[in-house]
């Protein structure tokens, strides 16, 4: 059986990491972190599925200077040994020539799933705070995959 604190660390280290190979524009170790089938959905950008639409998708959105995500607040929403449901606020900065400043405050909702020893994401649902009207009570599998 697995305990709340391994959940919570696998989780955290997926989250983490994901942020720091995301402001490296590191492709190929965002990947690491999704499993093959996941699905990826960014306002205004598309809903990805599957490995090779999400590392395209990646792969667009390398950075074009230096930048900051700062998850925080990581919540286990539900959790048993096939799957953890997770919520994380998050903080995105960009160094501009005025200098750092804050472009987007985001929720990630995210489901993850154990695959050898490690919590990689199966799906992650952007919401970005302050841009449009957010349906807040949506369940997580009643995102519009239609896309």
């Amino acid at each position: 059986m697995t305990t709340f604190a391994e959940v919570f660390a696998g989780v955290y280290t997926t989250v983490a990491a994901h942020s720091q190979h995301q402001d490296a524009g590191n492709t190929d170790a965002i990947m690491e972190l999704y499993t093959p089938d996941a699905v990826l959905e960014v306002p205004g950008m598309g809903v990805f599925e599957g490995a090779d639409a999400i590392r395209a998708a990646w792969d667009k959105w390398k950075p074009q200077g230096l930048q900051r995500h700062m998850p925080v607040n990581i919540v286990i929403t539900h959790w048993n040994d096939e799957q953890a449901r997770a919520t994380t606020d998050v903080v995105f900065l960009a160094q501009g020539e005025a200098g750092w400043s804050v472009q987007i405050v985001a929720r990630y909702q995210d489901v993850f799933r154990p695959v050898d020893g490690r919590w990689l994401l199966s799906r992650r649902a952007d919401e970005y705070i302050g841009w449009g009207l957010a349906d807040r009570n949506r369940p997580i599998d009643a995102i519009d995959r239609s896309g």
